[in-house]
């Protein structure tokens, strides 16, 4: 109790905050007849501050208020340890008073409302409340200490701690066979708060099979989960498999009946178990943040700090390397379209992200390169320059990534640069060739001490290789019209080039749709043995590590299943796009914006009404294109989601 933390930056990563939220969880399950009833109320209680206090704690932590310094003086991404091999950067005054000028962080006051504490104002009163809500957690750990020493919660309390203790545990968790892997809570996570409330929750073994959909269950529910662990295990089990089932959305004919009519207001379901039994249910819809925020892409919102915050040509001006707030906002809209009318919530998030980032001592990629970028201009360079750099796939890397490349090089002529703007699928790669070439022509003109040749200055030259040696022209073909949509939406964000052409001509790419589950299963159809063999020259695409494994498990080892990141660069004879638009993150709403690119389609959404809200769509089309010029001879698309539908138009 003596290290218990005492500042509110101390507290999320503290052995303390670990104890108390394991304790408050765990203790909640204790059974109600045997604890008084302050004491089960207690429990109650403090489980609810526990869960409340670390955002709030959070909160304070970033907050500042008029007239003190600002979260952004705080940010140095080089003041770490020289053992670390970064480089130690110490904001000027100038930069200081500036950023003493710029806006308080937005912070939640929701947060503040639901712990039943005041938002503060002040500096002082930011303080007063950390202490507050750091004593009153002391307060609770003592507490659940307390009733450890219980002798007559011993036996209970041993039930829900100790996974040896069977006898005594057996109405909480259920048992497992001799043939299944149990592994130990530290390993794998609690079902809560996928399953809610904590009571319900500890019925279940783990978070394993839940998917996004939130299960709240009633105290009826709770009731009937209880019963039948007891007495009947096998339903039990049919019940928790249900649950997981509507958890991840799977709602068919038989897991989504509705009981009630069309004007009774709130819908009412029944998904079938057993012969004769049913679970019932409701869907709820709950806004994110009381509605404040909507949901971002994850991918886009990592490129879009690596990319365009930290690692291009703004943020080279910039002090430490990073684009601040006030010159982040002012970029132009059309040549940095993405999130362009959120940007004050991207800047939130970076923030946020450098935080946490240097909380835990990591550096990401930009880090990297801004600091050998400052050791190479502050010294010479440390070993012998090459006269000819080559560099292939170009556009993986971030535009600041070519300062370095620049740098190896001794002649200023020697530079080699090859890749394709239609596949920068890396995270932060988000430049054309054409900005590539201006860049480089800006950095040699500025005189950046990377010219020791000394030779005439003079533009970049670049020329397209338009004939495609790889694949034949109905390949071809359909890779250019994918080109076509990109370059008539988002026109900034790829080289405008002429039209490639196949040596010779060949088969359009096939398209398999309109699967459903009351058909053959399409997965033995396609890759049973008496339709496509899949040897060296065969490969299947997915879309990430974790579509490829459900795949595995549907079909088995059938032969090379790749991701489409890692198919970058390969090449095969008979290519397999499997459910990639079943996998994407994109709706089907944003997905009909392809269809103004169809004449005469006049259901097609308007893009310049919320060009911001389809950038998500540029990235999947991007990698789109990578999938479909994997194929030399065969290219098949399979998907059962009608999210493809657009792309059928």
């Amino acid at each position: 109790m003596s290290d218990f933390p005492t500042k509110s930056q101390e507290y999320p990563s503290s052995l303390a905050s670990k104890v108390l939220d394991i304790m408050s969880m765990y203790f909640l399950a204790l059974p109600v007849e045997s604890q008084a009833t302050k004491i089960s109320r207690d429990i109650s209680r403090n489980r609810g501050f526990v869960e409340g206090a670390l955002p709030v704690l959070c909160a304070l932590n970033i907050m500042t208020f008029a007239n003190e310094k600002s979260f952004e003086e705080d940010i140095n991404l080089y003041d770490v340890d020289p053992d670390d091999g970064f480089i130690k950067l110490k904001v000027s005054q100038k930069t200081q008073k500036r950023n003493r000028q710029k806006p308080r962080a937005t912070i939640n006051t929701s947060l503040f409302v639901k712990l039943g504490v005041t938002v503060p104002h002040t500096s002082e009163a930011a303080t007063s409340l950390t202490i507050t809500i750091l004593a009153e957690l002391k307060e609770i750990l003592s507490f659940y200490f307390s009733l450890l020493r219980r002798t007559e919660l011993a036996g209970d309390i041993k039930a829900l701690l100790f996974s040896n203790a069977r006898e005594s545990a057996r109405d909480v968790s259920p048992e497992v066979s001799s043939t299944e892997v149990v592994e130990s809570p530290a390993q794998r996570p609690s079902a809560y708060p996928m399953v809610q409330p904590m009571k319900a929750a500890l019925y279940f073994d783990n978070a394993d099979g839940f998917g996004e959909w939130r299960i709240l269950i009633s105290t009826e529910g709770y009731r009937n989960l209880r019963e039948y662990r007891r007495a009947d295990e096998k339903i039990f089990k049919i019940i928790v498999k249900k649950i997981k089932q509507l958890s991840n959305g799977h709602f068919s004919d038989d897991n989504q009946k509705r009981l009630n009519g069309p004007d009774a207001g709130i819908p009412i379901h029944e998904a079938k178990m057993t012969r004769d039994l049913r679970l019932v249910y409701q869907v709820d819809c709950v806004p994110d943040h009381d509605g404040e925020s909507e949901r971002q892409d994850p991918w886009l919102v990592f490129s879009e700090l690596m990319g365009i915050i930290k690692g291009s040509e703004y943020a080279l001006s910039c002090s430490g390397g990073v684009l601040d707030r006030p010159n982040y906002l002012r970029l132009p809209h059309r040549s940095n379209p993405n999130f362009a009318n959120q940007r004050e919530i991207l800047y939130d998030i970076f923030e946020i992200y450098t935080k946490i980032k240097r909380q835990r001592r990591h550096h990401d990629v930009a880090d990297r390169t801004q600091a050998i970028i400052k050791v190479l201009r502050s010294q010479s360079f440390p070993g012998q320059q090459i006269d000819y750099l080559y560099v292939d796939e170009a556009q993986d890397n971030l535009l600041i990534d070519a300062l370095i490349l620049r740098r190896l090089c001794k002649n200023p002529d020697g530079l080699f640069w090859a890749g394709d703007t239609a596949q920068t699928i890396s995270a932060g790669s988000s430049f054309r060739f054409d900005d590539l070439k201006a860049f480089m022509y800006r950095m040699e003109q500025q005189h950046i001490p990377v010219n020791s040749a000394r030779a005439s200055l003079h533009q970049p030259t670049m020329f397209q290789l338009a004939i495609n040696y790889r694949s034949h022209g109905g390949i071809v073909n359909c890779a250019h019209s994918v080109i076509e949509l990109i370059t008539r939406f988002w026109p900034n964000t790829i080289d405008k080039l002429q039209p490639e052409k196949g040596v010779v001509d060949g088969l359009k790419p096939v398209f398999f749709t309109g699967w459903d589950n009351d058909t053959v299963s399409y997965e033995q159809f396609l890759f049973g043995a008496s339709h496509i063999e899949f040897g060296a020259q065969q490969c299947i695409l997915v879309r990430d590590e974790a579509a490829r494994q459900k795949l595995r498990e549907q079909v088995g080892d059938i032969g090379l299943i790749m991701t489409l990141y890692e198919s970058k660069g390969l090449e095969f004879n008979d290519v397999l796009l499997y459910n990639f638009f079943e996998d994407s993150v994109i709706d089907l709403s944003r997905w009909r914006i392809v269809l103004n690119g169809v004449e005469g389609e006049r259901h097609a959404p308007n893009f310049e009404r919320d060009e911001a809200r389809y950038a998500g769509v540029c990235s999947e089309l991007k990698l789109l294109y990578v999938g479909i010029t994997r194929a030399r001879k065969n290219m098949w698309i399979v998907d059962k989601s009608d999210k493809s539908d657009p792309m059928l138009v």
